[in-house]
């Protein structure tokens, strides 16, 4: 009966949840074409297609590394998921975006539930307080969402005051990584709590798992559960917080290590600086963010003194401090203009989390001065009409496309079909969807965290924008298209189907080249190019050098000799995505551009002998075979000594958390108990 009473507050969150997003599940393609929608569907279909073969990723950015597309969690899963189920990789994508959003509110009950509970560090005297708080903070997070409540721009985005932004901003944006973090967030701080009352050395471990689970999902909710954690660790008393702290240092350093080949170093540098130069304005990290982040802990500390002078619970100063974080990094942005993080708006989801908590707080206060059968039919009357209006609103939006019917299927398609897998420029909404039907490899892609270079950006917005270029505007973006070996670029008029419109001016090739596709205004224009091979043999005074690189968009003197001598191409076939072998006749003082992106990862021999791999200015690959004559050369990326050390990481970290587990019941019958620990 217990058991029973248990199980129904989640299966009421889970079936409200579950009524209003129930379109979600099961729908291979949604009509939103602006959604990033397409790019994890690509991610998981070019993951299950390669699965054994995924150290180098082609299809984007002139190829990067796998770990520097996205946190890899969300598009495996999808991928095996599809597999297994012998469905589409959009198919599955939804289905788990649909179940992890329906479980987000069960989670966050489970962690109000512990967190609130009698007994616990800082939890209620009562244990029915306790029941209540929890399941009204979960109802709330299931059918509200405050930032629409609060946020003018967010409430007419939404559609109304009483329309649910975590669903709207999942299926219009495609914020299924964030949103999956949103879900892992509580169970990581249930994980945190067991470490704080000292469950043993398996508390540790199951929190460092939970931690590079969500590290290796996204970036935002990684970063918005370092919110989380530092309110919760401000809302403990002193002398729990630093009890904690050595476990928590523990448990990030064996979660570092259990995601380091997703997430090594050079990747979290590159997100970092790509980071602060992504979508919308430019948001450099400077010294004055120090000054900011240093008046928001004094802030915050003294917030948090004044909440313990109150005698607020815990969980209640935990979701205040929530509020306060996340509030003040957009109340920076909405009213300044100021970025304390990159793309602020888009920690409103944690904002929500942290007022449906201190919600469940009031509706506890407010049922203690209700009658018990009056305050129940009171809620059930007001969550069974959101839940109505928000399953009818979201049956608007939440609707399946015709997907061949699409610019962005068709397009992809007559790349496919004529291209011969050479590389192509695709604008916007094209490009976030070309690879959720094809594997063609384009110069763009998803997502701005991971551009491998600096150059590559500058060519992006030169072709885009043709900022300064005046009448040269056609002549210097072919450049950067050549430079980059793309062989066929597609333009959208005002008038097209494609629906980001990026170009400032679409009509700037006509007539300078020859139309391949036309659909209204929708046109394939071909590059000229002299082959489409990606490796060409040159004089190392024709390659652009580091020192001399484009400073900007305009400056193409290097791009003009680069391109000029691409005359002499070298035969290059691929054997998989991150091995190749080029053919090629070179004498000693020549080398082998590639345009493929470098990175230290790879490798080549010529010959049989090792060779010197190098990048040039505009972030390409550079062969140094000293070859006279003919030079076979294979090329192969393994990551190189940045990924040996991380794999070893993983490996001995996998085996300390096997010693653990195993050696759990002898440490157990050494302190004198049983190894299975009563539940508090």
């Amino acid at each position: 009966m217990k058991r029973a009473a248990g199980a129904a507050s989640p299966a009421l969150l889970f079936a409200v949840s579950a009524a209003i997003c129930r379109r979600l599940f099961f729908t291979d393609y949604l009509s939103h074409m602006g959604s990033v929608d397409g790019s994890y569907i690509a991610m998981a279909r070019y993951t299950m297609r390669h699965w054994g073969d995924l150290a180098w990723w082609p299809i984007w950015f002139a190829g990067m590394p796998f770990q520097n597309v996205y946190g890899p969690v969300s598009h495996l899963v999808a991928a095996a998921l599809a597999a297994l189920a012998h469905q589409s990789p959009g198919w599955a994508l939804h289905t788990l975006a649909a179940l992890l959003y329906c479980l987000g509110p069960v989670t966050l009950w489970w962690a109000a539930l512990r967190l609130s509970a009698p007994g616990s560090t800082g939890g209620l005297a009562a244990g029915r307080d306790s029941r209540i708080w929890a399941l009204a903070a979960a109802l709330l997070f299931a059918v509200t969402s405050p930032a629409a409540w609060l946020i003018p721009s967010i409430r007419a985005d939404v559609g109304g005051i009483l329309h649910l932004r975590r669903l709207h901003t999942m299926v219009m944006y495609g914020e299924y990584p964030h949103v999956a973090a949103l879900t892992l967030i509580p169970l990581l701080l249930v994980a945190f709590d067991r470490m704080l009352r000292g469950r043993g050395p398996m508390s540790i471990v199951i929190a460092a798992i939970l931690l590079a689970v969500i590290g290796c999902t996204s970036v935002t909710g990684s970063v918005g559960f370092a919110m989380v954690a530092v309110a919760w660790l401000l809302a403990l008393r002193a002398p729990d917080a630093a009890r904690v702290l050595p476990r928590l240092g523990m448990a990030v350093g064996l979660a570092y290590a259990l995601a380091l080949p997703w997430i090594p170093p050079s990747t979290l540098r590159l997100i970092w600086l790509n980071s602060q130069w992504g979508t919308g304005r430019p948001t450099p990290f400077t010294l004055r963010h120090l000054l900011y982040f240093a008046v928001i802990a004094l802030a915050a500390a003294g917030l948090r003194v004044a909440m313990g002078r109150w005698g607020a619970p815990l969980l209640l100063r935990l979701s205040i401090l929530l509020i306060f974080f996340s509030g003040v990094v957009m109340a920076a942005d909405l009213s300044s203009r100021t970025a304390l993080l990159p793309q602020p708006y888009r920690f409103h989801l944690e904002f929500e989390m942290g007022c449906c908590l201190a919600g469940g707080f009031l509706w506890l206060k407010t049922a203690a001065r209700l009658p018990t059968r009056l305050h129940a039919a009171l809620a059930a009357a007001l969550v069974l009409a959101l839940t109505a209006i928000n399953a009818a609103h979201a049956g608007r939006y939440i609707q399946p496309a015709d997907i061949r019917g699409t610019l962005e299927y068709q397009s992809a398609l007559w790349f496919d079909r004529n291209m011969a897998g050479g590389r192509v420029f695709a604008p916007g909404s094209v490009s976030f969807w070309m690879n959720a039907f094809t594997d063609t490899p384009q110069l763009g892609g998803c997502c701005d965290q991971g551009v491998p270079s600096w150059e590559e950006r500058v060519a992006l917005y030169s072709v885009y924008s043709g900022q300064n270029m005046g009448a040269r505007e056609a002549a210097v973006s072919l450049l950067w298209l050549q430079a980059f070996s793309v062989q066929a670029v597609e333009v959208g008029g005002p008038h097209g189907r494609e629906f980001f419109k990026p170009y400032r001016n679409p009509r700037k090739f006509d007539g300078l080249l020859p139309v391949l596709w036309r659909d209204g205004d929708d046109v394939i224009y071909r590059v000229p190019q002299r082959s489409a091979s990606l490796a060409h043999v040159m004089r190392e005074s024709e390659v652009v050098s580091i020192a001399g690189r484009p400073k900007d968009g305009l400056d193409i003197a290097p791009l003009e000799r680069y391109v000029a001598a691409l005359d002499r191409p070298a035969e290059m076939n691929w054997a998989g995505q991150s091995r190749a072998r080029i053919l090629a006749t070179a004498a000693p003082d020549e080398v082998i551009s590639v345009q493929v992106s470098y990175d230290r990862g790879w490798r080549a021999r010529a010959n049989g002998t090792q060779i010197p791999v190098t990048s040039d200015g505009l972030g390409l690959m550079v062969l140094h075979p000293h070859c006279a004559g003919p030079c076979s050369i294979d090329l192969e990326y393994d990551g190189g000594r940045e990924m040996r050390i991380a794999q070893a990481a993983r490996l001995a970290a996998v085996l300390a958390i096997v010693m653990l587990w195993a050696t759990a019941p002898l440490r157990s019958r050494l302190r004198g108990r049983p190894h299975s620990e009563p539940r508090p």
